[in-house]
């Protein structure tokens, strides 16, 4: 059985306005994975790294990417998928107490996708179960030529995947490492987002805003977005004294 998990993924996260700094391959191997989604060849690419690095901006690009090129995309985010309440519901509903068995039917039939895009595999780690069924879907989709991205908090060779066969499947495609955005690339990743939504707000607001936030950039848009309804009620520009008083600094 395959859950229905109705997804909005934000269209504005595109591969024009990721921030790659120094990683073009990744950029090539994306677009790769969208051109040769269509042939019967699969190709397997993972991307890991640590909170922020925008592991889900490049999920979400490709996604759309993918629609764009009419072609049949599935996203799947594992740590919403596999989360407790929704085992739960489930055993409650199937009345079937095997983990395993749970995972695999959760599993079941994305492989008949031309691309499927898993975030978060890392929720597998230390439960077994779980990584036999993320093993056994991308056997699955080797088998039928559907092309994968999968993304990771921790590298492929972790040891907290116990699995020695899911370490050994998650090294058989292309592995990418991102790192957290520097100084530089956090700014010019909020200075792209602030002139894509038409914000009128300078530099120099910018970066004083950069002072006082997380890295998060979801956390930060949520503020920009705050921070824009602010500024309209009072008809201004968003400037530091507004971001003070938003703030309450």
């Amino acid at each position: 059985m395959q859950l229905p998990l109705p997804i909005e993924l934000p269209s504005y996260q595109t591969l024009d306005n990721f921030y790659f700094e120094h990683n073009e391959l990744l950029h090539d191997a994306l677009l790769n994975l969208t051109a040769h989604a269509e042939q019967p060849n699969t190709q397997l690419l993972l991307i890991h790294g640590g909170s922020h690095s925008g592991k889900t901006h490049l999920a979400t690009a490709l996604y759309h990417k993918a629609l764009q090129q009419k072609l049949s995309v599935c996203y799947l985010d594992m740590a919403e998928l596999f989360a407790p309440e929704i085992l739960y519901a489930y055993n409650a509903m199937q009345g079937d107490d095997n983990a395993e068995s749970i995972y695999m039917e959760l599993l079941a039939n994305y492989d008949q996708h031309e691309l499927l895009i898993v975030e978060n595999i890392h929720v597998v780690a230390d439960q077994t179960s779980l990584q036999i069924a993320l093993f056994d879907l991308i056997n699955r989709c080797i088998e039928s030529g559907a092309s994968m991205l999968l993304t990771s908090a921790i590298g492929p060779t972790n040891t907290d995947f116990e699995l020695p066969d899911l370490r050994s499947r998650l090294t058989w495609g292309q592995v990418y490492q991102l790192e957290s955005l520097s100084d530089l690339g956090l700014e010019r990743v909020v200075t792209d987002y602030v002139a894509m939504k038409g914000l009128n707000m300078q530099s120099a607001a910018i970066n004083y805003l950069l002072k006082f936030t997380t890295r998060d950039i979801a956390h930060i848009q949520t503020v920009l977005g705050k921070l824009d309804q602010l500024a309209l009620s009072e008809q201004k520009a968003i400037t530091i004294p507004l971001i003070k008083k938003a703030l309450g600094i």
